[in-house]
């Protein structure tokens, strides 16, 4: 089996990153990257005219020059030209900065999946680099599926979990408590329950976690 590539999240807020093309696809990782917070810089030697839209750091509308990459921490290398693309790719390689190819994921460092946002819900597709047109397809279907109240379940779950770090100082009983939570089996309850009997279930659960079925304890691995 071939290395699968590491998938994370970072912080590029305030951090300069680079595009270079002013097409779809240039705008569509342009509008991430501001979105992200990041100081964004484009170069292109024409732009879609959305590009007006978007809070950018610099926009050089030239052709690009190998001098446009230092300072940066990634590049988003999304021209029409392979060979321009591939040319960019190669003089991040030799500064070590991250480098994304638009039209050959292969040929740069890093790749990006079809993101769906949805409030704090964050889902990534990726078809390592073979279709693109089907991981944006299978996001689609993902969302179309997502509960309307996806977001106020998140922010529910987020303030019990806080809230179990002070409340139940065993690790093992801590995640069962939170993974019960996060349940099918909860989710149905967290919909049909008055706010108050919802609460008092929540707290005898943090009062005593060992009540909770041994099986919704994670096994890791």
């Amino acid at each position: 089996m071939s290395d699968q590539p590491y998938l994370m999240q970072i912080d590029i807020h305030d951090k300069p990153c680079l595009v270079v093309g002013g097409g779809p696809i240039a705008l569509h990782k342009t509008r991430h990257l501001v979105d992200s917070g990041a100081k964004v810089t484009v170069v292109s030697t024409s732009f879609h005219a959305k590009f007006d839209e978007l809070n950018l750091a610099q926009r050089h509308e030239r052709a690009f020059q190998d001098t446009d990459i230092e300072g940066m921490i990634m590049v988003q290398a999304s021209t029409q030209h392979l060979d321009i693309n591939k040319h960019i790719a190669n003089l991040c390689a030799i500064q070590n900065i991250l480098c994304c190819v638009a039209n050959d994921t292969s040929a740069g460092t890093f790749a990006t999946p079809a993101i769906l946002d949805v409030g704090n819900l964050r889902v990534a597709v990726s078809t390592n680099g073979l279709s693109p047109s089907y991981g944006a397809r299978l996001r689609r279907e993902i969302k179309a599926q997502l509960p309307d109240y996806i977001d106020d379940y998140l922010i529910f779950l987020g303030e019990k979990r806080a809230i179990s770090k002070e409340a139940i100082e065993d690790a093992s009983m801590r995640m069962r408590f939170n993974a019960y939570l996060a349940s099918a089996e909860f989710e149905v309850l967290y919909v049909t329950l008055e706010d108050e009997a919802l609460d008092e279930m929540v707290h005898a659960l943090l009062e005593q976690p060992e009540t909770i079925p041994e099986e919704y304890t994670p096994k890791w691995g």
